[in-house]
């Protein structure tokens, strides 16, 4: 092995240089893709970010529309005339501070609250000496495997009493099996 290494090396063509270059080219040259596809690749993709922009842009569209251009040309992609009627009725009423409200009192209370529980649960599970831990860990892993399901959980919150109330979307998430 050695002997033929050192051969190479005095061979008059060998270089280093010449052996990444041509390592590079056949790298680009086998992860490469043929000529018209690197085309399509590029038009689907192209595709794509129109399908996801275009429903954001109608929306901005529509949002400074006046309503009579809106109900004549259902599909309106350019903005024809301006109003801000729909901005000053969103904020004229209180409606938005109030989802604002609740969005944030559902984050900050919810985060908190999880946080707390699934610390404690994983604190406690994490004390191997303590008795019962084994069945514990193994509910865990069990309603890791398998969950409830939606309607379980609806008719569990229904007897909780917790319909129509914002404690529905904090409770049920307070500890998940996975983050423990």
């Amino acid at each position: 092995m050695k002997n033929i290494k050192s051969a190479n090396r005095k061979s008059p063509g060998f270089r280093v240089k010449d052996l990444k270059s041509n390592g590079l080219r056949y790298k680009q040259k086998l992860m490469g893709n043929p000529a018209g596809i690197d085309v399509i690749i590029y038009l689907i993709l192209l595709l794509a970010t129109i399908i996801t922009i275009l429903p954001i842009w109608m929306v901005v569209v529509r949002s400074i529309s006046p309503s009579g251009i809106i109900s004549r040309f259902p599909f309106l992609v350019i903005p024809r005339g301006f109003t801000d009627e729909a901005y000053r009725y969103i904020f004229g009423t209180r409606r938005l501070l109030n989802s604002f409200g609740i969005s944030v009192f559902i984050t900050v209370v919810g985060t908190f609250l999880n946080l707390l529980f699934t610390l404690s649960a994983g604190y406690s599970i994490s004390k191997t000496d303590v008795p019962g831990v084994r069945i514990c860990m193994l509910i865990i892993v069990i309603t890791m495997l398998f969950g409830a399901g939606l309607i379980p959980t609806y008719i569990l919150m229904r007897w909780l009493g917790l319909l129509d109330s914002i404690w529905v979307l904090i409770i049920p998430l307070l500890v998940n099996p996975f983050n423990l």
